[in-house]
C-alpha cells in the first residue's frame, strides 16, 4: 500500500504466499511506503515473507527480543510483543537482516505514485474497448442488454471478452454464470459504467474458483467511492484506481488483487490471485507497440518545440489545452504556465495503445525587486538581496560603485543603478535599484569611553585635563598606531566562556577588508567605573573611524555608563530607536545626532553567564535598570557610520558567544520605551529637554535626584507632567547653578527613560608627592543672570601647601564637550591668592599642551575684580590671535617658584565672558563728565558713562558766587547716560558755572560751562 496501514483488529497476511516482490532476494509479504497507525487489536501476522515500511514514526523494529534472542521480528510502539503490533513467523538471523542490512524502514521502494498514474490511464484505455461478450439468459436464450435478466451466462471465447456493463445492471444481476472456464486464452474483463459513488452488491459467480480468478477484472474506470456489498465472493480483481474502497457490509472473500485509492475491510479474507494477462496479448490479436516520444521536455510560453514518434499513424493530444496545445505533426505550442501531459495513440483492431510524456510550460523570466538600503558609505559596503535566484548582479558606474553577490562597494561619491539579471531558456530579465555613494563622515572613537550616566564627580574634569597634558583629546592618529590582532580566542574557540577575557570577543576583521582595526581601549576607566575589564577596537578607513566596538567586563551588575545617557549629556539627540534580529537575538538599536551633525547607529547589548546554567544570556535594554544581574557580564555598545556595518559587527560577536555554548535570552522583555528623551541638554540655569510620547495622552513625573555643588549631597525632587498623545513635547525645568542632575521619568509608576546632565565640574590637580591639599571647595554664587554675559557657575577655594605648583579647573559643559565662545570678547571674574597667576584656554583642536593660548596675572590676598580682554591670551607657538571656537576648560595655575614648601591659595568668584569689550568696559569706569553745547543759552546736556546702575546727585553751582543754583537725583544705568538741563529762566546775565556729580562709590571730575542768556 502507498501510504498508512490503520491496525484496527487481528488480521493476517501472506498466510499463503508472499506474493513476487523482491528486495535483496527477500520476498515482501507486507509492504507500506507511509507509517503504521496503531489503533487496536492484538497483531497483525505477517505468515510468509519479510516487510518493509516507509515512515518509522513512532514505530520500533525489533530485530531480537529484549533479552537479545532471535525471536520472530515485531514492530510495535513499545516494548517486545506489545499491542497492537505487526508480528512476523521469522527472525532476523533466518531471513539475514539487521537494522543496518536491508532494513525494515526503507523508503519509496515502489513509486506508487507513478503506478496509480499508470493505473489510471490503462483503467481508462481498457474501457473504450467495444463489447465482444457473448450474454445469454438462464434459458440460453439472448436478451435485450438494455433490459438485463437476473440470471446472466457467459460463453468466453477466445481472446480478451469485454462486458461493458452500467452500474444499476450490474446489481440488476444476482447470478453469473461461466460456461466454460476462464483462462489464459479466454478472458473477461467487466468495465462498470457506475456513478462516482457506487455501492455494489457482489452477484454470485458460478463454475470459477481461486484458479479461474487471475483471468477475471472488474473494471470500475470511473467510480471514486466504491462500497462492496451483499453476500457473495469476488472471483477476480477489484481494479478501481480512482476510488477510495469500503469493504464494511461483505463478510465474504476477495479472490483477486485489489487496487485503489485506499481500502477499508471489517471482515473477510483476501486470496492471492493476482490478474496476470497481457490485454494487449491475449488470443491472436495484439495492441499496436508503440515507440517512446522524443523530444524536449520544456516550451517557453508562446513558442513551439516539436516531439516526434518512430510508430505511424498515431493522434497526438494534449491534457490541458490551455497549458499546451499540440498539431498533428507534433508541434507542442506553449499556451500557459504549468505541465501538460502530450499522448500519443495508435489504433489497430486489437485495440489503442497511448504513449506520454510530460511537457513543462515556462515563462519568461521575471526578476524580483532588489531590497536593501538606498545609500552606501563611501568606501564601505552594503548588502542587497533578490528572491529570484541564479541572477547576476552589476553596475551601471563601476566607478562610483562595484558590486559582487550582492555586497555593494561605494568607489566613489555619485549615483549607480544596481542590476540584476536573470537569463533562462525563455528570455532574459533584469531589475534596477538606484543606490547613492554617500561620504558618511566617521564616528568618534571607541577611546573617548562613555562616561557620565551617573556621578563621577571631577573624575571627567581630571580626565579631560590629563588628556589636554598627554595631546590625546582629539581622534587618534591610526597612521602612527599599530594595527590590532586579538589574543588567541579565535584559534582557541573551544573553551568555555568563563576563561575568556573580552578583548577576545571582538572580531578583528570585518567583510570589507579595506577597514583597519586598532585597539584604542581607554583603560583609565578602570578605576573611576565598575568595569573590572574594558577594550575598544576602532575600524577605520583611510584615517577615518567608521566603525567602534566598545566592552567592558563588570561583576553582578551592567556596565554604568551607557552611550545613550552618556552621548545625550554631550549634546546628541535620538533620530531613530527600534530592535533589530540579529543571529536569532533580538536587540536594541538606536541612532544618535551629534552637534557637530555626524550620526552614529549603535546597537547595545549585554551578555551573561551564571554558574547555575550552562547557556550564554543575552540582553538587550534601553534602561540599565531593565538589566538582570548575573554573575560575569560581558557588555557591547557597537557603534559605526551604517547600520549593516553595527550588524556585521554584532553578529560577530554573538558567533564567537555561540561556538562557546548555547546563546539565549534571559527574559522576554520590551526593548523600546514608549516615553523617551530625544535630547535633553543644560542651557545655564535651565534643563532644556525633548520628550518623544509614544502613547495616548500620557501624565507622569520627573523625579530629579540633584547635586547642588561638588561636595553636596544629593536632593531628590519630583515635578509632575502631562503631555498630549503621540508626539515630540519640548519643555524647560530651571536648576539654577546646580552642579548636576539625574532626570528620571515615570509613566504610569514605570521608569521609561533617564538622562544625567551636568554643569562642566571644578577640580582641582597637584602632585601629591610634593603638595598636601587643605581645602578644596565649591559654593553656589546665585548670581543675577545677565544676558551679555556666559557665566560659570559656582565659586571655588583652594588652599594647599606645596613647593611645585596647585592647578584650580572648571569644565565649559558637563562631560568635557568644548563650547564655542567666539561671541564673547573679554572674561571677567574676582580672584585672590599668592602667587602668579597662569590662565589656560584649553582648546580641544590643540594636541600640544604647550601650544595653548594662556596668560599670567599677580594674584593678591585682597580679593580682586579682573577683567581680561581674550585677546591678550597667547600661545608660545601661533602667534594668531585665539580663535575661541572649541574651548574645553579653563585652568587656573599658581606655580611655587620658591622651591620651598609654602602655603598656596586660590578663590575664583562670579567667573564669566562678556560680550562687551574691556576699552568699552574700562571706559565705563571714566569719572569725565561733558556738557554740550558748552557755551550754551541755558539749555544743555550732560553725559557720562557708568559701570553699574547707581543713584547720583548732579549740582551746578555759579562759579563767581558760589550759589548752588541747580539740584537734582540722577539715576544711572551702565553704560553710556545723558541728563538735560535748563538753566534759561534762572540765569539771567552771563555767567561760568561749575557741575558736579557725586556718589556714594565716588565723584565724578567737576566740569564747567558757560552760559549766555539769550535776551
Amino acid at each position: 500500500m502507498g501510504e498508512d496501514l490503520t491496525i484496527n483488529g487481528n488480521y493476517q497476511v501472506a498466510i499463503k504466499n508472499p506474493g513476487t516482490f523482491m528486495v535483496k532476494d527477500l520476498a515482501i509479504g507486507l509492504l507500506v511506503n507511509g507509517k503504521i497507525i496503531y489503533k487496536s487489536g492484538n497483531s497483525l501476522q505477517v505468515n510468509n515473507g519479510y516487510v518493509k515500511i516507509g515512515d518509522s514514526d513512532k514505530s520500533k523494529v525489533w530485530y531480537k527480543d529484549k533479552n537479545g534472542a532471535f525471536s520472530p521480528i515485531q514492530i510495535t510502539t513499545g516494548d517486545y510483543n506489545s499491542s497492537p503490533r505487526i508480528q512476523l513467523q521469522s527472525g532476523a538471523d533466518k531471513l539475514g537482516v539487521s537494522a543496518s542490512n536491508n532494513p525494515v524502514f526503507e523508503k519509496e521502494l515502489i513509486k506508487f505514485d507513478k503506478a496509480m498514474e499508470t493505473m489510471r490511464n490503462s483503467s481508462l484505455d481498457i474501457s473504450k474497448n467495444k463489447q465482444t461478450a457473448v450474454l445469454t439468459d438462464a434459458n440460453g436464450n439472448s436478451f435485450d442488454e438494455k433490459n438485463y435478466p437476473d440470471q446472466v451466462k457467459i460463453k468466453l471465447i477466445e481472446g480478451v471478452n469485454y462486458l461493458n456493463i452500467s452500474g444499476n445492471d450490474l446489481n440488476s444481476v444476482s447470478v453469473f454464470t461461466y460456461e466454460n472456464k476462464p483462462d489464459a486464452d479466454h478472458v473477461l474483463v467487466v468495465n462498470i459504467d457506475a456513478d462516482k459513488t457506487f455501492n455494489w452488491k457482489v452477484w454470485n459467480q458460478a463454475g470459477i474458483g481461486i484458479d479461474q480468478c487471475p483471468f477475471v477484472l472488474y473494471n470500475f474506470y470511473n467510480t471514486e467511492t466504491l462500497k462492496i456489498e451483499g453476500n457473495n465472493s469476488i472471483e477476480g480483481t477489484v481494479f478501481a484506481p480512482l476510488a477510495d474502497i469500503v469493504k464494511k457490509k461483505n463478510s465474504s472473500n476477495i479472490e483477486g488483487q485489489i487496487i485503489g485509492q485506499s481500502f477499508e475491510q471489517d471482515a473477510g479474507e483476501n486470496h492471492y490471485a493476482p490478474f496476470s494477462p497481457d490485454l494487449s496479448k491475449v488470443g491472436n490479436c495484439a495492441k499496436p507497440i508503440v515507440a517512446v516520444i522524443a523530444g524536449a521536455d520544456s516550451v517557453c510560453r508562446s513558442a513551439s518545440i516539436t516531439l516526434t514518434n518512430t510508430t505511424a499513424s498515431g493522434i497526438w493530444s494534449s491534457s490541458t489545452t490551455a497549458i499546451a496545445t499540440v498539431n498533428a505533426s507534433g508541434m507542442v505550442t506553449g499556451v500557459a504556465a504549468g505541465t501538460v501531459t502530450i499522448s500519443y495513440a495508435v489504433t489497430n483492431s486489437c485495440g489503442t495503445t497511448t504513449v506520454t510524456k510530460d511537457i513543462t510550460v515556462n515563462l519568461p523570466p521575471t526578476v524580483a525587486a532588489i531590497t536593501g538600503s538606498n545609500t552606501v558609505c563611501l568606501g564601505l559596503t552594503a548588502t542587497l538581496s533578490n528572491a529570484t535566484g541564479s541572477g547576476i548582479w552589476s553596475s551601471s558606474n563601476n566607478s562610483v560603485s562595484t558590486v559582487v553577490g550582492g555586497v555593494v562597494v561605494g568607489e566613489s561619491l555619485g549615483s549607480a543603478n544596481i542590476i540584476y539579471t536573470v537569463t533562462t531558456g525563455c528570455g532574459t530579465a533584469s531589475n534596477s535599484f538606484s543606490i547613492a555613494v554617500q561620504d558618511c563622515g566617521s564616528v568618534s572613537s571607541g577611546g573617548t569611553g562613555g562616561l557620565e550616566s551617573q556621578s563621577l564627580g571631577d573624575a571627567v574634569a581630571k580626565r579631560v585635563y590629563q588628556s589636554a597634558l598627554n595631546g590625546t583629546m582629539q581622534q587618534p592618529a591610526y597612521e602612527s598606531m599599530k594595527p590590532w590582532v586579538a589574543s588567541g580566542i579565535q584559534r582557541r574557540i573551544a573553551g568555555t566562556i568563563s576563561a575568556v577575557s573580552v578583548n577576545s570577543l571582538l572580531p578583528m576583521q570585518l567583510t570589507n577588508s579595506k577597514l583597519k582595526s586598532y585597539l584604542t581601549s581607554p583603560t583609565d576607566i578602570l578605576g573611576i567605573t565598575n568595569a573590572k575589564e574594558v577594550v575598544s577596537v576602532d575600524y577605520t578607513l583611510n584615517g577615518s573611524c567608521k566603525a567602534v566596538v566598545f566592552a567592558t567586563t563588570t561583576k553582578a551588575a551592567i556596565y554604568d555608563h551607557t552611550k545613550a545617557v552618556c552621548d545625550r549629556l554631550k549634546g546628541a539627540q535620538v533620530v531613530k530607536m527600534d530592535s533589530v534580529l540579529i543571529n536569532g537575538m533580538g536587540l536594541l538599536r538606536f541612532a544618535l545626532k551629534y552637534e557637530d551633525g555626524h550620526s552614529e547607529n549603535i546597537i547595545s547589548f549585554s551578555a551573561s553567564i551564571n554558574p547555575a546554567r550552562n547557556t550564554i544570556a543575552i540582553q538587550s535594554n534601553w534602561l540599565k535598570a531593565s538589566y538582570v544581574a548575573e554573575e560575569t557580564m560581558y557588555n557591547f555598545q557597537v557603534w559605526s557610520v551604517s547600520d549593516e556595518l553595527s550588524a556585521e559587527i554584532t553578529g560577530k560577536i554573538l558567533t564567537q558567544l555561540q561556538q562557546m555554548a548555547t546563546v539565549e535570552p534571559l527574559k522576554k522583555s520590551s526593548l523600546l520605551p514608549d516615553t523617551y528623551f530625544v535630547s535633553a541638554k543644560r542651557d545655564g540655569a535651565n534643563l532644556d529637554m525633548q520628550v518623544q510620547n509614544n502613547l495616548a495622552g500620557t501624565s507622569g513625573y520627573f523625579e530629579l535626584h540633584e547635586k547642588a555643588n561638588e561636595q553636596s549631597s544629593v536632593i531628590v525632587r519630583k515635578v509632575p507632567f502631562s503631555f498630549s498623545a503621540i508626539q515630540s513635547n519640548s519643555l524647560q525645568l530651571p536648576v539654577s547653578d546646580a552642579f548636576e542632575t539625574t532626570v528620571k521619568m515615570y509613566v504610569n509608576n514605570q521608569l521609561q527613560d533617564e538622562v544625567f546632565l551636568s554643569d562642566g565640574a571644578w577640580s582641582v590637580d597637584y602632585n601629591p608627592a610634593t603638595t598636601v591639599l587643605n581645602k578644596f571647595e565649591a559654593k553656589n554664587d546665585n548670581r543675577k543672570t545677565v544676558p551679555q554675559e556666559l557665566q560659570l557657575y559656582r565659586n571655588v577655594y583652594v588652599n594647599a601647601n606645596t613647593n611645585t605648583y596647585l592647578t584650580l579647573l572648571k569644565l565649559m559643559r558637563g562631560g568635557g564637550l568644548p563650547k564655542d565662545i567666539s561671541a564673547y570678547q573679554s572674561m571677567k571674574f574676582n580672584a585672590s591668592g599668592n602667587g602668579t597667576l597662569k590662565i589656560t584656554l584649553v582648546k580641544q583642536s590643540v594636541k600640544n599642551w604647550d601650544d595653548q593660548y594662556f596668560l599670567k596675572i599677580p594674584l593678591s590676598n585682597t580679593p580682586k575684580d579682573y577683567l581680561i580682554d581674550l585677546g591678550e591670551f597667547t600661545s608660545l607657538v601661533n602667534k594668531n590671535r585665539i580663535k575661541p571656537d572649541d574651548i574645553n576648560s579653563i585652568v587656573f595655575t599658581v606655580t611655587n617658584s620658591a622651591g620651598t614648601t609654602s602655603s598656596i591659595s586660590q578663590t575664583i568668584n562670579n567667573l564669566a565672558f562678556s560680550k562687551e569689550s574691556v576699552n568699552y568696559i574700562r571706559s565705563l569706569s571714566s569719572k569725565e563728565i561733558k556738557l554740550f553745547p558748552n557755551p550754551s543759552s541755558g539749555k544743555f546736556n550732560c553725559v557720562f558713562q557708568s559701570d553699574k546702575d547707581m543713584q547720583l546727585q548732579l549740582n551746578i553751582t555759579d562759579a563767581s558766587k558760589g550759589i548752588v543754583l541747580y539740584r537734582k537725583s540722577v539715576v544711572a544705568v551702565k553704560g553710556s547716560n545723558t541728563v538735560s538741563v535748563d538753566l534759561s529762566n534762572s540765569i539771567q546775565n552771563l555767567s561760568v558755572c561749575i557741575l558736579t556729580l557725586e556718589s556714594e562709590d565716588g565723584n565724578y571730575k567737576p566740569s564747567s560751562i558757560v552760559i549766555q542768556p539769550v535776551k
